[in-house]
């Protein structure tokens, strides 16, 4: 996001960088001659560095992306701000949990960069006999066709894995009100996930992969856990240590309604004052 006036530019926009590419964009990716993705990555890191060296102020809004463009940013013009938002639908359901079947959740893009395949294949693995597990998958199941056919196969003849498609953001609340656990299993580097931000809003545990991000939000065995990205072998021993252990369910339960959630008047406040700082700067320099 940039700011032709104040000159601020913020590294939020760079979540969806990950966002799955048109059918003509891969076809024109999948024609280049070998190496060719290194140059452009080499060139894109370029051009990167040198919109940094035209800006006043920089927003980061986890700790992994400010780590990231710390080295390539003078000193004092970085600046870490979580994201905040608005959680008036969302609250808190003191029996969550405690039912006799735990609902694992994930809400986000369906793509393989997602990892929602690794989630699949970790639930399959589960041994429900002591108790039940359901999964419910949340998410535009017609961007990438191939990928949701690939989730459709791993996911036969198990009823208890549901892909739900899309929902309208006003049902967010309801939606959320149906888990017992988030799930977020991404094999890229997350920057600052909503969908894990919105979870502990709503006082859910949240289970994630040990990447970026991800990492950052989660406080593995207080109030989630995390597990190797990509590994569905790792992540189904998490789900199942949840399944079997009432206490450290009961734990992880109460660990997340604990959890304070940055709301969005307060990310503003500190937004505003970088736009009063970064104005400050331009006149200073202009005198």
């Amino acid at each position: 996001m940039t700011c032709a006036r104040c000159r601020m530019w913020s590294s939020m926009p760079h979540a969806r960088w990950g966002q799955a590419l048109s059918p003509s964009v891969r076809s024109m990716v999948e024609k280049l001659p070998l190496g060719a993705d290194a140059a452009l990555m080499a060139l894109r890191r370029a051009r990167i560095s040198a919109a940094l060296h035209c800006v006043t102020m920089i927003v980061a809004p986890s700790q992994f992306m400010y780590n990231q463009f710390e080295p390539m940013v003078e000193a004092g013009k970085l600046v870490f701000s979580r994201i905040g938002f608005n959680d008036e639908r969302l609250h808190h359901n003191e029996q969550r949990g405690t039912g006799a079947t735990l609902r694992f959740g994930y809400i986000g893009q369906i793509a393989q960069h997602k990892g929602v395949h690794v989630l699949i294949d970790a639930f399959k693995r589960l041994n429900t006999s002591q108790k039940s597990a359901e999964l419910h998958i949340w998410g535009g199941l017609e961007v990438e066709p191939a990928y949701t056919l690939k989730l459709r196969k791993l996911a036969a003849e198990n009823p208890r894995i549901v892909l739900h498609g899309r929902f309208e953001s006003n049902r967010l609340g309801e939606v959320l009100d149906t888990f017992d656990y988030g799930v977020v299993p991404s094999i890229w580097f997350e920057n600052s996930p909503f969908s894990i931000l919105e979870a502990y809003a709503a006082g859910i545990p949240v289970i994630a992969s040990n990447l970026g991000g991800m990492a950052e939000l989660v406080n593995d065995d207080q109030d989630g856990k995390l597990f190797a990205a990509g590994d569905a072998k790792d992540l189904a021993g998490k789900m199942q240590n949840i399944l079997d252990d009432n206490a450290l369910n009961a734990r992880l339960q109460q660990g997340a309604r604990q959890r304070i959630v940055r709301n969005i008047d307060s990310e503003m406040e500190q937004v505003l004052d970088i736009y009063h700082s970064v104005a400050l700067l331009d006149r200073i320099v202009t005198l």
